[in-house]
């Protein structure tokens, strides 16, 4: 006797009320070596406005992007 298989229903994405409530994040490398040390980039992308920031970073250690992501958070997009 076959089981039937129940659908699961996809669940949405909250809409998000405020900017900066939900950023998505993605990492893109290893490049060649620019003249100040950098290989990665760090993405982030604003949800709420589409509005992307590439922060370029030396290396993937999570303490590299956390330091990129906390420098990010305290001087604001336009000063990364």
């Amino acid at each position: 006797m076959k089981s039937k298989k129940k659908s699961v229903a996809a669940k949405a994405w909250p809409k998000e009320r405020e900017l900066g409530e939900l950023i998505i994040m993605d990492l893109s490398g290893k490049k060649p070596t620019a003249k100040d040390g950098t290989q990665y980039t760090l993405n982030l992308i604003d949800s709420q406005t589409k509005l992307l920031l590439m922060v370029p970073i030396k290396s993937k250690q999570a303490q590299v992007i956390a330091d990129a992501i906390d420098l990010v958070a305290q001087k604001g997009s336009h000063q990364a």
